[in-house]
């Protein structure tokens, strides 16, 4: 019994924890009498922080360090911490929990070794007050030595002092253990301690304070984190209320993050509703938007059908994508209302009338009775069929005509329905929906009808419009819709039309080359143009016009017409009509030598 006594004494850890400490009390002795360091017993970086206390001019019997800090000074030190503080309290609260009732006391000290709070039963804050560990001291080595709190600020590292290890012999009694707290940023801004007393060391007691301090840090990036969002979202929210466009966020998989109030305003929900919601959702009708921003790529004015009020509209989409470091993180997403982004269109194709009735020159009977006509047809919205040889000026009526009617604003688009080839005529007209046919831009295309729309289109050498296009084209001059190739859903038009021939439909329609109903809804107002053979009085009055226009282009003096070109020119019979005369003018000018054209000049 006696021995197993004496074994069970020999293992006691209290015994062991004493029978250490008397041997760190005799290092710490020798060292301070004699210089002698003892590097069985005392740790490294205790030697080298007991050097640097002497170094400071401290002693190792001094008494107690008074607390120098003022109230005041205190109150501005803990509201400088303040986000440190409130970080921490939730953290302390648990720590101080799990020591209830076990003589250990719970300090928050700064960067400066400062303590901002502590907390403890009543016994071991009295004992703590005798060496004015209290709330507003400072605990750095320089001013009391080596203690684990100014020790871990120093090494930035958790560190465990127990009795004789600290500087001061007044604090032999403690075993304390720190942990450093960092910032978001990684920067050291205070440390938590647990201390009691030195017969009471645990090992598990650093591995406590170590977890509250990651805590305390985290908790500080997660509260970091918060703030940064919100000031990127508020800063976000400030951008798209300053840009005048419609524009919606999207995360990488499509899914809506912010919108400002022109893009809820267009699509016709709110904000709550829309946040979260896939743009397959809001846009249902158009796969290859959110296939573009799930791949990280840019659209570019995209056609995209949506459903507001109960009525169907159109909007145009850009997308453009969003990246980071890390890659590609959303998009941005610009919405247009169609009828403006064509107004856009419109101005950068200048799709706009150019001439004017003024601009008709000559005075022939036969000329200016078709110029009347033309006039009377522009204050109305009826249907005109303009027809005449080629080259008589068919185009310069239809200018004149939009510029003259209440359309005179809108839009004029001219189509040349020989220039376009067979096969892409109806897309080029009628425009064509997404993956309509392989090759097709993707959205789709508006077709010259839709950028016509609140305006006129004209139709030059309608003659040569196929005849399944003529079929689709009645269409759109009986109800005024149009279905865009690929597409089933109509779309609405406001348009006038005129178009031009230099065939004769009415004889083409009887052979079966165009379409006699198409001829009738064409020709409410048939205009015909005379050909220049047959007003040979304006011969020389076009002459003297274009000669006169290209000397101001020119900035040359203009030059005559001789009599003897000018009899050619009267007997000639001009079957490419003004166009001819105009090219003629021009070749014959530049030939000319003594300021007048002789019938040499002419070609």
């Amino acid at each position: 019994m006696l021995a197993k006594s004496n074994l069970n004494a020999h293992f006691d850890p209290v015994d062991q924890i004493l029978d250490f400490h008397e041997k760190q009390r005799q290092a710490w002795l020798k060292f301070f009498s004699t210089g002698e360091i003892d590097g069985k017993v005392i740790r490294h970086e205790i030697i080298e922080s007991w050097k640097r206390s002497v170094r400071h001019g401290l002693r190792p019997d001094a008494p107690k360090t008074n607390v120098k800090i003022s109230h005041q000074s205190i109150k501005v030190i803990k509201e400088k911490n303040s986000e440190l503080i409130e970080a921490s309290e939730p953290v302390m609260e648990s720590l101080r929990l799990a020591a209830k009732d076990t003589g250990f006391i719970l300090t928050l000290a700064d960067h400066n070794g400062v303590v901002l709070a502590v907390f403890g039963d009543e016994k071991a804050l009295s004992f703590a007050k005798k060496n004015n560990y209290v709330e507003g001291c400072c605990r750095t080595e320089r001013e009391v030595g080596t203690n684990a709190i100014g020790l871990c600020l120093y090494s930035k590292k958790p560190v465990q002092l127990s009795g004789p290890e600290h500087f001061n012999a007044s604090h032999h009694a403690w075993t304390c253990s720190s942990a450093p707290v960092t910032s978001p940023e990684g920067e050291l801004i205070g440390a938590i301690t647990l201390s009691g007393e030195s017969n009471r060391v645990h090992k598990h007691t650093l591995g406590m304070v170590i977890s509250a301090a990651n805590s305390i840090s985290d908790s500080l990036k997660r509260k970091h984190s918060i703030k940064e969002k919100r000031k990127a979202d508020q800063l976000i929210e400030s951008i798209f209320r300053c840009i005048s466009e419609a524009i919606i966020m999207v995360d990488s998989k499509g899914l809506i993050l912010h919108a400002n109030h022109k893009a809820l305003h267009l699509i016709g929900m709110d904000i709550k509703t829309l946040l979260g919601q896939s743009v397959s959702k809001i846009f249902p009708r158009n796969q290859s938007l959110l296939d573009a921003i799930t791949a990280g790529e840019s659209l570019n004015s995209v056609e995209v059908p949506i459903e507001k009020n109960r009525k169907r509209a159109f909007l145009m989409v850009k997308s453009y994508v969003v990246q980071d470091l890390s890659g590609h993180t959303g998009s941005l997403l610009f919405l247009t209302e169609k009828k403006a982004y064509l107004n856009r269109v419109r101005e950068a194709s200048g799709l706009r009338a150019g001439y004017c009735f003024e601009d008709i020159v000559g005075g022939a009977d036969s000329l200016r009775r078709q110029v009347e006509l033309a006039k009377t047809a522009a204050a109305s919205d009826s249907r005109v069929l303009i027809t005449g040889e080629t080259g008589t000026g068919k185009e310069l009526f239809a200018h004149a005509i939009h510029n003259a009617s209440d359309r005179k604003n809108g839009p004029f688009v001219a189509i040349n329905c020989a220039a376009i080839p067979r096969d892409l005529i109806e897309s080029e007209i009628m425009g064509y929906a997404n993956g309509a046919f392989t090759g097709a831009r993707q959205g789709g295309q508006t077709g010259k009808l839709e950028l016509a729309d609140g305006g006129t289109v004209f139709l030059d050498e309608i003659s040569q419009m196929p005849l399944d296009v003529q079929v689709k084209f009645l269409r759109v001059l009986q109800d005024g819709t149009i279905t865009r190739l690929g597409d089933t859903k109509p779309i609405k038009l406001d348009i006038r039309v005129i178009a031009a021939t230099n065939e004769d439909l009415y004889e083409k329609g009887v052979n079966q080359g165009f379409r006699q109903d198409l001829y009738f809804r064409l020709s409410v107002v048939e205009i015909q143009v005379p050909s220049l053979r047959d007003r040979p009085g304006d011969i020389e009055r076009l002459s003297t016009e274009f000669l006169k226009r290209n000397s101001q282009k020119s900035g040359r003096e203009c030059v005559q017409i001789a009599p003897d070109a000018m009899t050619y020119l009267l007997h000639y019979n001009w079957p490419g009509n003004i166009r001819e005369l105009e090219n003629v003018m021009e070749m014959a000018e530049l030939t000319s030598h003594d300021g007048a054209i002789h019938a040499e000049n002419l070609p």
